[in-house]
């Protein structure tokens, strides 16, 4: 355990209070040389990484939610695990990608105590869902006590080039994070239950429509069966938030 002090520790929400409140949690080989805090309200500090083949600055996108405070859409999670993920971006095979830049790296079963899922089974009750606004639209979701036991987590962390070329990239995010030297970029982390989580029916129409890259090059029979497993899997499974 490395403590930062007083000034970096986190009071959590009760959903985490079984764990060690302090901040850091870092791989052995782990050398910290410097935090650079993230642009947001509640502030996540970004690691530096450095290793024998490679160094690391993660940065946090601002449509990550997981790590926040309050009222949470999707998956939720303890900060501990941020700090863990440059360990697990370096081990990551990137030649599997499909597209260049953008990974997709599961997490072993080791980091399930620190999520909450982001989904649970849909019901027919009414009363079982809440409203929010999430990413500039109005929806409905499943109250997070329904959120189903955590099977699968997963992180999608983009090269600050993958994430520079995004069609959807916030400019005024990307600046600062160029500013800052970010590496890569913590785009999202999923914690699932039953299939790995599809994108949102909204979300997979935007892909298709220009917004992600790796959505650009999916052949025909590809789309139709990507669009076939989001139907099925949005027809039983709901986002879960607070």
């Amino acid at each position: 355990m490395i403590d930062l002090g007083a000034s970096h520790r986190r009071v959590l929400p009760p959903i985490f209070k079984s764990f060690d409140l302090s901040y850091g949690s870092f791989p052995a080989n782990c050398k910290i040389t410097a935090i650079v805090k993230s642009k947001r309200d509640l502030p996540l500090p970004s690691i530096i990484r450095y290793s024998n083949s490679m160094s690391i600055i993660l940065r946090l996108s601002n449509v990550c939610a997981a790590f926040s405070f309050g009222s949470v859409v999707g998956t939720k999670a303890d900060i501990s695990l941020f700090d863990m993920l440059p360990a697990f971006i370096e081990k990551h095979d990137a030649s599997k990608d499909r597209a260049s830049g953008q990974h997709f790296i599961m997490l072993p079963k080791g980091v399930h105590d620190l999520v909450v899922a982001g989904v649970g089974k849909r019901t027919d009750n009414i009363e079982d869902y809440e409203k929010r606004m999430w990413r500039g639209r109005a929806d409905t979701f499943l109250k997070r006590k329904f959120a189903a036991p955590v099977e699968g987590v997963a992180a999608i962390v983009y090269t600050i080039a993958a994430y520079a070329a995004d069609p959807d990239v916030d400019t005024a995010e990307l600046s600062a994070m160029l500013q800052a030297g970010a590496t890569h970029v913590l785009v999202a982390l999923l914690a699932f239950a039953g299939p790995a989580a599809p994108p949102a029916p909204w979300t997979f129409i935007r892909n298709l429509a220009g917004a992600n890259n790796e959505a650009l090059l999916l052949s025909g029979d590809e789309i139709r069966s990507k669009a076939k497993e989001v139907a099925d899997y949005h027809a039983e499974w709901c986002v879960v938030t607070d």
